[in-house]
C-alpha cells in the first residue's frame, strides 16, 4: 500500500500552484513546511493570530521529540495541547496564514497542502461534510470535536492546514480513513485559537 501511495504522491506533487477553480495558491503554499527529525517527517504551517506568528503542527507529529529541522533551520517544541492534538514550535518567520473561525457549510470546497511521507508539496481538494465528535483511539482521547472531510488524505498529511475558498485556515488535518484514504478529519481552527490565546 505504501508503494502505491508513493507513486500517487509523485504524480500529484505541486508544479503549477493552480487549483481546479483557477485560484493560484502559491502565496499560501509558502507558509507550509516540511518538518523532520532523525526518526521521520511531517507537515507544519505558519499562522498569524493577534499580530503574532506561530509554527503549528499536530501533537502526535511531535510525539516525544523536542527539536525538528525545517527549511528555515531548527525549531523547538514550546507548547502542546494533547486533547486537541496541537503542537507549537519556535520559528523565524514574520508572516503566516490567516484564520477563519466560521464553520464551513456541507459540501463547501476545501483543500489541503502538505508533505505526506516526506514528499514534495502535495495539494488535495475536496469538500466539507460535517462537524462531528468522536473518539480518537490512537490519541487516547474521547468525544473530541472534528471536521469530517471528503478528500484524499494520506498518512503523513497530519499537521497540514485545511483551507477554504478564501485561502484561510479552518482546521488542522490529523487523521484519515486508512481503509480508503478518501476521507479524513481535522481539528477545527477554533481550538487552535483557544490554545494560542493562552500563549505569551
Amino acid at each position: 500500500m505504501k508503494k502505491l501511495i508513493a507513486v500517487l504522491l509523485l504524480m500529484t506533487s505541486c508544479s503549477t500552484y493552480i487549483l481546479k477553480d483557477g485560484r493560484d495558491y502559491k502565496h499560501v503554499a509558502q507558509h507550509v513546511v516540511l518538518i523532520e527529525d532523525d526518526i521521520g517527517s511531517g507537515t507544519a504551517f505558519y499562522v498569524e493570530h493577534r499580530s503574532k506568528i506561530y509554527l503549528v503542527t499536530n501533537n502526535h507529529v511531535c510525539g516525544d521529540m523536542t527539536m525538528f529541522r525545517t527549511m528555515d533551520g531548527y525549531s523547538k517544541v514550546i507548547a502542546k495541547d494533547p486533547k486537541n492534538d496541537i503542537c507549537i514550535l519556535t520559528h523565524k518567520r514574520t508572516s503566516g496564514l490567516k484564520i477563519d473561525l466560521e464553520v464551513p457549510n456541507s459540501l463547501d470546497p476545501l483543500y489541503v497542502i502538505g508533505h505526506p511521507l516526506g514528499f514534495p508539496m502535495v495539494v488535495r481538494e475536496g469538500n466539507f461534510i460535517a462537524k462531528t465528535k468522536f473518539d480518537v483511539d490512537f490519541l487516547r482521547v474521547k468525544n473530541v470535536e472534528h471536521y469530517f472531510i471528503s478528500m484524499v488524505v494520506y498518512q503523513g498529511n497530519s499537521g497540514s492546514p485545511l483551507l477554504n475558498v478564501k485561502n484561510k485556515l479552518v482546521g488542522i488535518v490529523n487523521s484519515t480513513n486508512t481503509s480508503t484514504y478518501t476521507e479524513g478529519w481535522a481539528v477545527p481552527a477554533k481550538h487552535l485559537v483557544k490554545f494560542l490565546n493562552k500563549q505569551r
